[in-house]
């Protein structure tokens, strides 16, 4: 009778292993498929409002320095005060 559970154990316990490294094979691509193909420049601007104050569409160096300026914002080290 022992001998019959822990082969049924061992038995269970190879089923699931088999189940999850299948599982696994079975995982899909997580890969943006349209990413950078049919979207334009994101300096190139936008119809709405929503765009920094001064700011014109199409100015390269002004995008650069607008997305600098929003990182040195959320710099901790720059909002306490420290060197950077």
């Amino acid at each position: 009778m022992r001998g019959f559970c822990v082969a049924r154990g061992l038995g269970l316990v190879t089923m699931w292993v088999a189940v999850g490294a299948l599982a696994a094979c079975g995982e899909r691509s997580q890969d943006l498929h349209s990413a950078g193909k049919d979207q334009p420049a994101a300096w190139k601007g936008t119809d709405n409002g929503f765009s920094a104050a001064g700011w014109k569409a199409g100015d390269v160096q002004a995008w650069d320095l607008q997305l600098r300026r929003r990182a040195q914002g959320q710099n901790e080290y720059t909002r306490i005060g420290g060197k950077s």
